[in-house]
């Protein structure tokens, strides 16, 4: 059985994935000596002589392909590309003409006319054409920054600072409705009287007290915040769960520990047992949880009295491959950042 237009067709598209340029042009006339009105292999052809740069032969095959089928967007796409190389704007315009004409919705066929028409000074109605863009998609960037370099170009200040202002609006729109939404529980450990409740009430409230608040049990505090990446934003609903640790680690009951997606172990500068006993209670923590994001951090470091410096931390910091930080609740320094830190690495 022998192969037919379809499979030389296919053969041709893989070969220009390899970009085998001369053998896919091959297949494709071979699909169309086996069916002279297959306007596919008539475009294709187009496009591998485009990248050939033998454009007058591409033009050609485009025409052909929309002969065949007058309605075939594709092909008069690929005729408007190849007019422009030949720097023939009035007749690529016309391309974009039939194109709207035959898809009147076809957002990128307008900004496309456009753009030519003010390439050739025909601003008026190229502005017309970035409206009907917009008409068709209200979010479209690509028309409204077109739209403002022309009212730019004609000193039209005010309406050109306003088409920036509106794609800032929809680039910030577009963020949120890319956003992860996620809530993570975060347990924040460690002896008593280091300042767990302090540095939430400082994040939380922007709040400090020196006076030492028992806690009985666990404290649940939530937090909303949003970390901005390149392509996206995460919004993240911390539950802070401040647990007790005046009972001692071993009477800590385990169920405060359960379901936790990360913890936040807190020592003290002024206190040289409560940077020792960290591993005890990350072990207490990993016991239940296993193992999750862990930020280590060295509470009140605006108190005079230091009992350990920083080699010391970084030293048990490196043995668990966990970040740390010097923090103090009173002062407010780097309590916000402990908690993005954390919040980073769950995302990690």
């Amino acid at each position: 059985m022998g192969e037919d237009e379809i499979t030389f067709l296919t053969k041709g598209r893989f070969l220009m994935q390899a970009k085998k340029y001369g053998n896919a042009l091959e297949c494709f006339d071979k699909a169309i000596k086996l069916n002279p009105k297959y306007a596919e292999a008539y475009n294709e052809k187009g496009n591998a002589l485009l990248i050939l740069g033998k454009i007058d032969e591409a033009i050609n095959c485009f025409t052909k392909a929309t002969k065949i089928n007058e309605k075939y967007i594709t092909a008069w796409k690929g005729k408007e590309v190849a007019l422009l190389m030949q720097n023939k704007q009035d007749e690529a315009i016309r391309c974009c003409d039939t194109i709207t004409g035959i898809d009147p919705e076809n957002e990128e066929a307008w900004v496309t006319k456009g753009f030519l028409l003010s390439d050739i000074h025909r601003f008026d109605e190229a502005l017309k054409c970035f409206d009907k863009a917009v008409e068709i998609n209200p979010e479209s960037i690509d028309a409204y920054n077109k739209k403002a370099e022309v009212l730019l170009a004609l000193g039209r200040f005010d309406e050109g600072e306003k088409c920036r202002q509106k794609i800032e609006e929809i680039k910030r729109e577009v963020r949120v409705k890319k956003m992860k939404k996620l809530m993570k529980k975060i347990c924040l450990v460690g002896d008593p009287a280091v300042g767990k409740t302090s540095l939430v009430r400082r994040y939380v409230y922007d709040m400090f007290d020196d006076k030492y608040l028992y806690t009985i049990g666990a404290k649940i505090t939530k937090k909303v915040i949003d970390i901005s990446y390149p392509t996206h934003d995460v919004n993240f609903t911390l539950m802070i769960w401040d647990i007790e640790g005046q009972k001692g680690i071993g009477k800590v009951h385990s169920t405060y520990y359960r379901g936790a997606d990360a913890t936040i172990i807190v020592c003290d500068v002024t206190m040289k047992e409560t940077l020792e006993n960290i591993p005890n209670w990350k072990d207490a923590v990993f016991k239940v949880t296993g193992e999750i994001p862990l930020v280590f951090l060295a509470n009140k470091i605006d108190l005079p009295n230091k009992v350990f410096n920083e080699k010391e931390i970084k030293a048990v910091a490196s043995e668990f491959k966990a970040p740390y930080l010097f923090t103090s609740a009173k002062t407010g320094e780097n309590v916000e950042n402990a908690f993005i830190t954390v919040s980073k690495l769950l995302l990690e």
